[in-house]
């Protein structure tokens, strides 16, 4: 009876402690890209979903610092086609980042060098999740 006692005690205390104990593992903002006036632009790491397989490859967060303020979080959707990479902002209504060859469509291409960076690191990284 008393090993009893003693094995359900210390399952209690294992219980209790190991609830206690804080998780040493967080998520992290990872830099992609510093702009010529010095704005820095980060991927949430938490909110990065990356599928290479389907359709819309790249979901995360981009949030843009400047003066070591943030000043801007927004959600991209990026997908590529025909050699177009195309981001959609919030889930608004996309446009071009990039076309190989270079603009030899009719979609006009934006300089979005931060949101090229967030491509790269997604599908040229070891981020993906299934």
């Amino acid at each position: 009876m008393k090993k009893i006692f003693l094995t359900i005690l210390l399952m209690v205390v294992t219980l209790l402690g190991s609830q206690m104990i804080v998780s040493t593992a967080s998520a992290q903002d990872i830099w992609l890209y510093t702009a010529n006036d010095g704005t820095t632009y980060w991927v949430e790491s938490e909110t990065a979903v990356i599928r290479p397989k389907y359709a819309e490859p790249v979901k995360a967060t981009v949030k843009t610092v400047r003066d070591n303020r943030c000043v801007d979080e927004t959600r991209w959707i990026m997908s590529g086609d025909e050699g177009y990479i195309f981001a959609a902002p919030n889930g608004e209504k996309g446009f071009a980042v990039y076309a190989y060859p270079r603009h030899e469509g009719n979609e006009p291409v934006y300089n979005r060098p931060e949101l090229l960076a967030l491509w790269h690191w997604a599908l040229h990284s070891n981020h993906h999740t299934k």
